[in-house]
């Protein structure tokens, strides 16, 4: 990954149109704590991001927030106040907040319905013939994603010209999402439907892109559309984000989000808030990032609905995306971890997951 893809320049490049996300009118506060008010576990955690930003300079952006108190915010090579970071495969996390959004609003009766009702050119594949918990869950089986790609289908040779998946394409206005879940390029992938939906968890960018086209088709309006009325009008960001989108106007729900440092802690602060409310959304919530499915390998060793859980270090909640982004929430502190780079090696992630397990086992002040 090139730094400024990292830091929003891949809507410079790309050939299709994103979606713009607006600022609110009134954002939601995000107060700096002052160095009188920090804990000796603020100090250690502001301590060791700043050591972080250091030892691993691939780093652009780094956030720490308690209880809507920004505790530490640090930026460095192309990174800034001003720019707007890449979430990679965070956008799979954000997705899901819009499904839960769509049950709440009764467009979609409830989990157990088959995406096929709704989609139903998927209803003849595994995209189709899941449910949405399945596709939540990663549990789709329409096909094993390949190598080290992020959850990408298995093409072979040089289908796609010299790009490994298919955001690229996407972003290029030369592959569509529809194309990738039942059109042409659905018949050439390879180990298609490998397993019957619920069976077990494989990471993979189709079930996200199958969801989302899910969300558009029951409420009528495109995800990223849907996604800006019913959850980034309540975050209250205080500036522009944007949602990239295929040539159709279909969001790259698997991958294309960009917001500002700030207004990723803006939406993770009004996520933890919503999480601890009554009702359906609460309730959804709390389902989302919790375990719900066993990953059969690796340091998150279950899957909430398109979250990460059961880390075998950090607590909380997880979004990831590929090259090291980091979208992390504990629930019982109220401590909010956001990282952006354009490098993932080493102990990145395991030095990462490290500061925030202390810090919260630090207690708050």
């Amino acid at each position: 990954m090139q730094e400024r893809f990292n830091v929003g320049e891949y809507i410079e490049v790309g050939k299709t149109d994103p979606y713009r996300l607006r600022p609110h009118a009134s954002p939601r506060p995000l107060t700096r704590r002052s160095p009188d008010e920090m804990s000796a576990g603020d100090r250690a955690a502001v301590a060791a991001a700043k050591a972080y930003l250091t030892k691993y300079p691939e780093t652009t952006g780094f956030l720490l927030v308690d209880r809507g108190r920004i505790v530490f915010d640090g930026y460095q090579g192309m990174g800034g106040p001003a720019r707007e970071f890449y979430g990679m495969s965070i956008g799979k996390s954000l997705t899901s907040l819009a499904v839960g959004r769509a049950i709440c609003a009764g467009a979609l009766p409830g989990l157990d319905v088959a995406a096929g009702t709704y989609v139903p050119e998927m209803a003849g594949n595994n995209f189709g013939k899941s449910t949405v918990r399945q596709l939540l869950t990663m549990s789709s089986g329409a096909y094993q994603s390949k190598g080290k790609a992020g959850g990408q289908p298995n093409f072979g040779g040089k289908l796609l010209g010299k790009y490994a998946g298919v955001t690229w394409p996407m972003r290029l206005g030369k592959l569509t999402v529809e194309e990738m879940l039942w059109g042409w390029i659905w018949a050439e992938t390879r180990d298609r439907d490998i397993h019957g939906p619920g069976e077990r968890f494989i990471y993979k960018s189709g079930d996200t892109l199958a969801l989302a086209k899910t969300v558009e088709r029951a409420t009528g309006t495109r995800l990223a559309a849907y996604f800006d009325q019913t959850v980034w009008r309540s975050v209250r960001a205080a500036h522009i984000a944007h949602w990239e989108s295929d040539s159709t106007g279909s969001a790259l729900a698997h991958a294309g989000f960009q917001a500002r440092l700030a207004d990723w802690g803006r939406l993770a602060v009004w996520l933890l808030d919503e999480r601890a409310k009554p009702g359906c959304y609460g309730d959804y919530l709390r389902a989302a990032t919790v375990p719900q499915i066993t990953t059969g390998s690796g340091a998150f060793r279950s899957y909430g609905y398109q979250w990460w859980t059961g880390h075998k270090r950090a607590p909380g909640f997880w979004g990831l995306g590929y090259a090291g982004q980091a979208f992390g929430m504990d629930p019982d502190s109220g401590k909010v971890m956001v990282k952006f780079g354009y490098a993932k090696y080493g102990r990145t992630a395991g030095d990462l997951f490290r500061i925030f397990q202390d810090w919260v086992a630090s207690g708050n002040p």
